[in-house]
């Protein structure tokens, strides 16, 4: 029978995987963006730019969001 110490780090388990998986779908919408971003440049075409690089922010700060919540969940047990 799982105790409910057993039971909170499971569930700790399966949130770090989520949010691991998460990030690195955010990792490949960045990658994305760059690759689309810099083949437009190339092109002489710079209207696309400055909407990559916000949207790439956002990733990154949505990043930075989940890996202080690692931290806080770390520190609780």
């Amino acid at each position: 029978m799982n105790t409910p110490l057993q039971f909170r780090k499971e569930q700790r388990t399966a949130a770090f995987v989520a949010i691991l998986l998460f990030a690195f779908l955010l990792l490949l919408i960045q990658m994305w963006l760059f690759v689309a971003s810099l083949d437009t440049l190339l092109e002489g075409r710079t209207l696309l730019a400055i909407p990559a690089a916000v949207v790439s922010l956002v990733c990154f700060g949505i990043n930075a969001w989940m890996l202080l919540g690692l931290r806080r969940m770390e520190r609780m047990e």
